[in-house]
């Protein structure tokens, strides 16, 4: 298992990795994981948002299409 920080070198973990190694690296693991995933969520919740003003817009316009 390999893990990079951008604070600190690359960092090799194998099994004769100390175990205060290892628990640090998959800290690092997680908290990058955790980043990901809430940058995901944040793009998840802009394209939801997009897609409903974008349904807004088209019943607005099919609205106005149907009186005029």
């Amino acid at each position: 298992m390999t893990t990079t920080n951008a604070h600190s070198p690359k960092q090799v973990i194998n099994e004769a990795s100390t175990k205060a190694a290892i628990i640090e690296a998959a800290k690092e693991f997680i908290s990058l994981q955790d980043d990901q995933l809430s940058s995901k969520a944040k793009l998840i919740q802009a394209l939801q948002e997009e897609k409903q003003a974008l349904t807004y817009v088209l019943i607005a316009t099919s609205s106005f299409g149907f009186l005029f």
